[in-house]
């Protein structure tokens, strides 16, 4: 007989029974689904300020870490002219093609933060500051 602490016993439970599990969830979820709008309505109304400041307290963080990966040794600076004011840093597409992956991504900013964090930090990203950025594209323009 095999000895199981609870914590297996209801990981294996789960195994076993999670599409019955998963109905019984979904099926909860829009009986009560009204209500649980009006509860989050309620408890944002309630608690923006803390929920705007926790909101920026993360994308600053991700920010950072995104940015400081990038530049590669641990601080954000630009690959250009070496600033390192982070309110003026951005992530730039070293082969131009952030049109594309914005779309790919469905969105700019933080959403393309946690896409770069979940893929593992793919290459073809270098970090630049805003003028940089710029200068960069109007020579890219000028090009063509």
């Amino acid at each position: 007989m095999e000895i199981l602490t609870k914590a297996e016993r209801s990981r294996r439970y789960y195994q076993e029974h999670s599409d019955h599990l998963k109905t019984i969830k979904r099926e909860w979820y829009h009986k009560n689904r009204d209500r649980l709008i009006e509860e989050r309505r309620s408890y944002v109304s309630a608690h923006k300020e803390e929920i705007k400041a926790y909101a920026q307290k993360y994308n600053f963080a991700l920010k950072k870490e995104i940015l400081s990966y990038y530049s590669g040794n641990g601080k954000p600076f630009c690959k250009r002219c070496g600033v390192n004011d982070i309110d003026v840093l951005c992530l730039d597409h070293v082969n131009d093609e952030g049109h594309d992956h914005r779309k790919h991504t469905n969105g700019s900013g933080t959403a393309s933060y946690k896409w770069l964090r979940e893929h593992q930090f793919p290459e073809g990203f270098q970090v630049l500051c805003a003028n940089c950025n710029l200068k960069k594209e109007i020579e890219r323009r000028r090009r063509q």
